[in-house]
């Protein structure tokens, strides 16, 4: 898992928003194809998920298991 990966999934608000102001693509999907907004989503990581929208996370990106 990427680092911003591990951060969505830990709830790291400070970690992510780093990783933003470094230009990190926050849409690149981790390994198990997950994007990091639905990484916060499935971990009830709110304040981590309203950031990554806030920087227009993409929100149309098919889950592993609708495209598979």
């Amino acid at each position: 898992m990427a680092e911003i990966h591990d951060a969505a999934d830990r709830g790291d608000l400070k970690k992510v928003k780093q990783y933003i102001e470094a230009g990190m693509d926050i849409n690149i999907p981790a390994e198990d194809g997950w994007p990091s907004l639905n990484i916060a989503a499935i971990q009830g990581q709110k304040e981590v998920d309203e950031l990554l929208f806030d920087h227009r996370a993409d929100v149309i990106v098919l889950c592993p298991v609708a495209s598979g």
